[in-house]
Parts: C-alpha cells; structure tokens; sequence
C-alpha cells in the first residue's frame, strides 16, 4: 500500500449512492478529503439522433493532474458551475489508477478474477480502482472492452447513474501484483488476447449483429434498445470489436424496417401438439388475463397515474410490468406503445444511455410571488460583545464557536442563553460539567439565581443528531472531534438536518492561535456563521448574512475580557484582522 502525503487519512465504511442520500457535492467533498484530485465533469451530446453523450470536464482541468483542488475551489464549482458529475484524475495525482470495464459481460469477466468492482457504471460496466505504478499510463483496450485510467485520465465517480458500491479509499484499493497477468500485461502496453466464449470472428462481425439487430426488431424494440444490445455483444463477443458508430449504423438500418405484424408475431416456435403441450399452453394463457380488464380501467390511463406517481425519479419498464402486474404479450405490447406516445408528448423522457430506463418530465411552474412575500424572518437573537449587529442568523441555521482552551467559549454560550432565554425555547447539551459545576457557573452571572435560568441543560457528549430538539435552539458544549476529522462536516449536517425551523449553536474545539476548530476547513461549509475565539480576542470567520448594508463581517474581530469568569467587556472595536 503507497503511502498518501495529502489529504486526511481514516477509514470510511462501504457506501453506495442507492442506500445514501448525500449529494455529488458531499461526496467530492469526501474524496477531496481522502486524498484525491476531484473535478468537475458534464455529459455533452455526442449524437443527438441517437441519444448519445460523453463526458467532459467543466474547467481546464492539466492543473489537477498534477494538483489537488483546494476546498474553495470545489466550493466554487458547486455554487457557481452546479456540476451533477464529479471525476477522480488518476495516476501520481491521486496515487490510484481505474480498471475501465464497459460492459456488463467485461464487468462479470473482471469481477470473476479480482472480486467486487468500487463503482457501477450506468451502462453497466465498473470502474475497480488499483495502487498506482511507477508506470501507470491511460490505455485502452488493456483486455477486449476493458481500459485503463492512468496519468493524463480521469475517471467520473459520483452522479446519476453511478452506484458506489464501496467508495474509493486508500485502505481498499486493490494492490497492483494480485491482478491477473492479462490485466497487468495489458496496463504496461503488451495487450494479450484473452479467449473469449462465443467469439466473433472479424468476418463474421457486421452479419452476425445484423441478424441479431432483425431478431430483436421483430417484436418492436426501438433504435436505442436495439443498438444498446448490439454494443454489448460488439464488446464482448467481436474479434475485435467494430467501432462504435458502425454498431449505430447497422441499429439504425435494421429500425428503417417495420415490426413484425401482431398476427406474424405471435408464434416464434413450431408448436408441439401433443395432449401435454396443449395442457400446459392452455394453463399458461388462462393465467395471464390482459391486465385492463381485470382492473376495469384503460391500461393507458394506469400508466399514466403510474408515471406520475413516480415522480422524476429513473424507473425501468420492468419496475412498471411488476407493479402493475404486466404480463401478456398483448399487455406489454400495448405498454410500449403508451410509453411511446407518452415520449412523444414530452411527458417522459428516456435516459440518455440506459434505453430501458425512463422518467417523468414535470413542466408545472410554480411561480414564486417575491414581490408580495413578507421579508424574511431574522431571529432576534443577542450576543455578547454585539456580534448580532454584523451577522444575522434566520431560523434552520447553523453556528459554529471554535474556541481554544480556556478563551471563554462556554462562557459565550452560556451568556447567549441567557440574553436569549425569554424569547426562545433552549436546550443546553453539555459533554463537560455535572449538574453542580453548572449550577456554579450559572450563579457567576449578576443579579441571577439558579431558578432564574430557563434553560433544558443535558448531559451529551456523542450522537447529537439523535436528541436535537426540532424547532427550538439547540447548544451544543461541545462537538467533540477525536478521530477522523475530516468527518466534521457530516457530524455538522447531520445536526442540521433535524433543527427544523430552529437554530443550533455548535461549540468545537481549536488550538491556539488557529483560525479553525477541529476538522479545519471542512467544519466551514454549512454554518452560516463561524466564529473564532483565543483568550482576549473573538473573530467572525464567515458571516452569510450581513446585518448591515454594505459592511461585510467576514474577518472582524474584536478584543475583550471577561469579569468573573462570564461578564464580557470589549477592549477595542470591532477591525478587520
């Protein structure tokens, strides 16, 4: 195993995009943290008739082949370019190369020899990802339909269609010498011919998928599934395979010929006429009564609600067959005809390379009357030191106190919750003091008893998502980050996931002298306010929401000191530091 010298190290369990709901933003981030150089990618159009599309990277990307991208720039990216792809350049960069399997038969051929792929792919191919070689280059064709991703190649690991099956990490990339010598001849440059059952043989190619392309036009299929079927078969049967686009071409001849009529259609077997096959003919047929009938509705009008009920998730043909019980010829037929119309009225649309998979294309607007809504509700909240005339927190916000040991963050806290306890329901989470240690701290405060204090103080210190109360303020004293630092932003969504139309505050420990607590910059992204503390001096490292017109916050600090372990006085104005 190579030795990483950028990024965070720690181990991350198996994931994978159906089981999770992170976005691509979240899991580039992820990456990025790992070590990897992640950039942007989109899918453009490669063949408009047809559907067709290849990737391409969103910025100039020889930079990040030989460096990271830094946590701004992904930032950046996400706000300003929206990218639904996100690609690991590979070779020295990121220390991985990508086995590249492009099919489904290449995917089963690889993942026999060298076990469970990282990502599936939407075609359905996979991407395995290995240590980096002193020579890892960008190949193709390492074995029939199988490429490799080195320097000077990137490989997309995170969007729609891509399924994580266990998320590239240092720990699990697969070490170099275990992968079979056809694979790793391959990758330096010397291709074998691995056999290949049922092979095409180079004369026979364009006949066979001729024949192939008239067998499945018979009973309807459309171009894209048609050539779909051709490509796969191409990969992984044709001594070599033909270029893509001649594989188009003979789908698109074939589909210049009608289907097969319906009374041509039905038989594609010579019929057996014994007693017995006419037995289980007729028990076969009877079972399968055309489904609009036994639902006494319009199949048309059950596909429709179907769809639209589905929303604009991808869903396959087949997850509607099963649903709703499809399952005659006559049914599925009539269902492929109802797919088509819908298609042409704009109301579904297909996937650009999955033929078989569809979504619902909702068009409805909803117009949002910015004229006529009230203004925004700012939270009334008050802080020592008057940071709230600066920075304004609105309900479902996040804020972050990063504070080194002994510079006054409970005290900060603690003052917060008393300015704000009349006007707000508070819970206090507290991972160092027991009840009479707290009580001593609250009595510090003049003019207060402890009955004067209207707070829910609990003693937590792990799990906080798990007891965030929704819709009322949340402290926490404190987040408390040992191991995997990294993780920091996970812990920080996970809280802000269930605060509702409340707040919480977040209290996370710093060294001295540090801009930020612990987890560094990647604690950065979801607070919407983030403040730094050192004994004597408060600064507002990130303020969202300027309180004032034209003065950014960003950068202000300001000194102080605190009387009696929880009175704060400044001792300069605010400044930019």
């Amino acid at each position: 195993m190579s030795t990483r010298t950028k990024g965070l190290t720690g181990v991350l369990p198996a994931s994978s995009t159906e089981a999770s709901p992170q976005s691509a933003y979240e899991l580039a981030f992820k990456l990025l943290t790992l070590g990897y150089s992640i950039i942007p990618v989109q899918l453009v159009p490669d063949d408009e008739i047809l559907g067709k599309f290849k990737k391409k990277p969103l910025v100039p990307w020889a930079q990040y082949q030989k460096r990271q991208a830094t946590i701004d720039e992904l930032m950046g990216w996400d706000s300003i370019l929206h990218p639904k792809y996100y690609g690991i350049v590979t070779g020295s960069v990121s220390q991985c190369q990508v086995i590249d399997a492009d099919s489904v038969e290449a995917r089963e051929q690889i993942e026999a020899e060298i076990g469970l792929p990282h990502i599936v792919t939407p075609s359905g191919g996979a991407h395995w990802y290995v240590e980096a070689t002193e020579h890892a280059a960008t190949r193709t064709g390492i074995v029939p339909c199988v490429d490799c991703r080195g320097e000077g190649g990137y490989a997309v690991v995170v969007g729609l269609g891509y399924s994580i099956q266990r998320l590239p990490h240092p720990d699990n990339l697969i070490r170099y010498d275990t992968l079979p010598e056809c694979l790793r001849q391959g990758m330096n440059g010397r291709k074998t011919n691995r056999p290949t059952p049922d092979a095409i043989s180079q004369g026979e190619r364009n006949s066979s998928l001729a024949k192939i392309a008239g067998i499945l036009r018979r009973p309807g299929l459309g171009q894209m599934e048609i050539e779909a079927a051709l490509q796969s078969v191409n990969c992984s049967r044709c001594q070599p395979p033909l270029p893509k686009s001649e594989v188009a071409a003979i789908a698109e001849s074939i589909c210049r010929y009608p289907p097969l009529a319906k009374e041509e259609n039905t038989c594609i077997y010579e019929r057996d006429s014994t007693e017995l096959a006419t037995n289980r003919d007729g028990n076969v047929t009877g079972s399968v009564t055309p489904v609009a009938a036994k639902r006494n509705k319009p199949l048309s009008e059950m596909v429709g609600e179907w769809v639209r009920e589905n929303g604009s998730g991808w869903w396959m043909a087949r997850d509607l067959d099963t649903e709703l019980g499809i399952q005659s010829p006559e049914d599925k037929v009539n269902r492929r005809q109802i797919l088509s119309r819908l298609q042409d009225r704009g109301l579904i649309e297909q996937h650009p390379r999955q033929a078989k998979k569809y979504r619902y294309v909702n068009t409805q607007l909803v117009y949002l009357d910015f004229k006529g809504a009230r203004p925004s509700s700012v939270l009334p909240l008050e802080w020592g030191l008057g940071i709230e005339e600066y920075v304004n927190l609105y309900p479902s916000n996040l804020a972050v106190v990063a504070g080194a040991p002994n510079s006054g963050k409970t005290a900060l806290l603690l003052d917060f919750i008393r300015r704000n306890q009349e006007r707000f329901a508070i819970y206090y989470f507290c991972s160092e003091m027991q009840g009479p240690e707290l009580r001593d701290r609250m009595e510090l405060f003049p003019g207060m008893t402890v009955d004067d204090w209207h707070v829910q103080a609990v003693e937590r210190s792990v799990d906080f998502e798990q007891v965030i109360v929704p819709d009322a303020i949340n402290v926490i004293d404190y987040l408390e980050m040992t191991t995997d630092l990294y993780m920091v932003n996970d812990h920080l969504t996970a809280i802000q996931d269930r605060i509702g139309t409340g707040l919480a505050v977040v209290a996370i420990q710093k060294k001295a002298g540090a801009v930020y607590g612990r987890g560094a910059e990647f604690g950065l992204e979801k607070p919407k306010l983030y403040l730094s503390m050192d004994e004597g001096r408060l600064t507002i490292v990130k303020g969202k929401s300027w309180a004032k017109k034209g003065e950014n916050p960003n950068r202000l600090s300001i000194d102080f000191t605190i009387r009696d372990g929880c009175t704060f006085l400044p001792t300069s104005d605010w400044r930019r530091s």
